[in-house]
């Protein structure tokens, strides 16, 4: 009988070890299976935020930067600076008929899968199957993870766990293919980007130390390719942001989120927000930790420098989650990060990546499988949610509030922020004039006015640079100069056809233009690649 192939024998590995992660995510993701949904701090308004998504899509608006039916149907730039892919992939689902909760939870569960298995491949390049298998499994059982689940429901956030393997394993592949791996990170780095801007900010620091050190300077052009990939979302973003409440306004108090050791260390667990009696855990994990003494003590015996340079990664994350840090959040780099505390995230995935060191020496091996295994077991009971609620797709779709914990995004000019809805979408505030067939979407609003004179005409939507009126087909200027902030144009006498749609800028343009530019690029490099490997 002959022996199998070597071939077969690895893929028999990844099919155990795939099977492994799909196992181990299950057990994480049953809340998910269930019917409804459960409360978090963000997990229902990114429901919101996928019907707002889909209406603007339906309306044929794209690239989406608009939620018209968002801040009691005024509208809200939430899409312009809001990381927006989640919401694109939500669609998808949504489209296909799963529905807006629905959606929203299979993005959560791939999060959990494909995680795991992105931590299997870069753990297996550094340290080998073995080691591969338990850095995933420490990565899908890191306490922050199930924070993010369960008691944030931070859907960027969790999405985000994914590529940040994915990136790192370019960067070490690059020099096998260069031009395949370009490629493939550029795109990881621009999902980065697109899927939650904060968590790419945070990483890059140390993707760029790791390009240097470790791959040729020319894997470089993954973040240059990446940026351009991202452009059409991260370009307004930075430009417009000067426009927003948010540039003249702190989000939060960072001197108020910042972690102590005993925080690091206890094992508690809580579904409140920070400063609260019940307040989230962020906890590292003890049996992680104690994966991680282990594993200093062999590297003393035998040297492994990925090892060293994601131990050190995880230790200066730490650092910067705690209050000696605080002259650090002065810069200029970490005033743009809201809560310190968001280290957190990029920690655990240091932290999980070096215990896979502990797989690569038989004489650990056996201590690390039966520390995953009590990493399991500890962590296991955190995979839950406070409550369930089963609410339909309908009561997603009527909530009208900005989904952002302080109104940041408003607008600076809007002195006097909406508390209901209007009472109708086009109404006259000067003169005579008679508003008829009114139709309006998520970008745009179109009417027929009869002025016995000149009158003014106020459309209750709030404004933003794109927003354009044209009256007869011929492009009419706009003021907002109230305190409200909505639009407002001056109609002459006669009979007039009116569409106000918001449209791209001049910038938003450029910016789509480098995109769609570094998309064929990326593309064209792929194709190449396939080419050049099938002659």
């Amino acid at each position: 009988m002959r022996k199998p192939s070597i071939w077969k024998k690895k893929k028999f590995k990844e099919l155990l070890v795939i099977f492994l992660i799909l196992f181990l995510s299950f057990w994480l993701i049953r809340p998910f299976l269930k019917s409804g949904f459960f409360p978090t701090h963000d997990g229902e308004w990114a429901v919101v935020r996928l019907g707002a998504m889909h209406r603007a899509i339906i309306a044929g608006h794209f690239p989406v930067r608009w939620a018209g039916n968002l801040n009691f149907s005024y509208g809200y730039p939430l899409f312009l600076f809001t990381y927006p892919l989640p919401y694109y992939l939500g669609e998808i689902f949504n489209l296909f008929g799963f529905g807006l909760v629905n959606s929203i939870k299979i993005l959560f569960v791939l999060s959990v899968i494909f995680s795991g298995l992105a931590m299997f491949l870069l753990g297996r390049e550094l340290f080998g199957d073995i080691g591969g298998s338990i850095a995933a499994i420490f990565y899908l059982y890191a306490p922050f993870r199930l924070v993010d689940l369960y008691v944030r429901g931070s859907l960027g956030e969790s999405l985000a766990f994914v590529l940040y393997p994915l990136l790192f394993l370019s960067l070490i592949k690059f020099k096998q293919n260069p031009r395949c791996w370009l490629a493939l990170g550029a795109i990881f780095y621009g999902a980065l980007i697109l899927t939650h801007n904060v968590s790419a900010l945070l990483i890059t620091p140390f993707l760029v130390i790791f390009a240097f050190l470790s791959s040729p300077r020319r894997s470089l052009g993954i973040f240059v390719l990446g940026v351009g990939l991202a452009s059409f979302f991260l370009f307004p973003a930075l430009s417009e942001k000067s426009k927003i409440a948010l540039s003249q306004i702190p989000l939060a108090d960072k001197s108020q989120h910042f972690v102590n050791f005993r925080q690091l260390l206890m094992p508690s667990w809580g579904y409140g927000s920070p400063g609260s009696e019940d307040a989230f855990s962020f906890q590292l994990g003890l049996v992680h930790l104690i994966g991680l003494f282990l594993g200093l003590i062999l590297w003393f015996k035998n040297n492994n420098r990925f090892f060293l340079f994601f131990t050190l990664c995880f230790l200066v994350t730490i650092f910067l989650t705690l209050p000696v840090s605080g002259v650090f959040w002065e810069l200029p780099f970490f005033k743009e990060v809201d809560f310190p505390w968001r280290y957190l995230g990029p920690a655990s995935f240091f932290l999980a990546l070096s215990l896979g060191y502990l797989g690569t020496r038989w004489r650990t091996r056996m201590v690390a499988v039966v520390l995953a295994f009590l990493a399991i077991v500890v962590n296991f009971r955190y995979a839950k949610p406070v409550s369930f609620i089963n609410y339909p797709d309908e009561y997603y779709l009527t909530n009208e509030a900005t989904t952002t914990s302080a109104n940041e995004l408003m607008p600076i000019w809007v002195q006097e922020k909406p508390t209901e809805r209007p009472k109708n979408r086009v109404e006259v505030i000067g003169g005579k004039a008679k508003i008829d067939q009114v139709a309006f979407n998520a970008k745009k609003t179109q009417f027929d006015v009869v002025a016995e004179a000149e009158s003014e005409i106020q459309i209750n939507m709030i404004y933003f640079p794109g927003w354009q009126a044209k009256v007869d087909g011929k492009i009419t200027p706009l003021s907002y100069d109230n305190e409200e902030g909505v639009i407002r144009m001056k109609i002459f006498s006669g009979k007039h056809r009116v569409v106000v749609e918001f449209k791209e800028t001049p910038l938003r343009l450029f910016a789509d233009a480098v995109s769609l530019v570094s998309l064929t690029i990326t593309g064209g490099i792929l194709i190449k690649n396939r080419r050049k490997n099938e002659a």
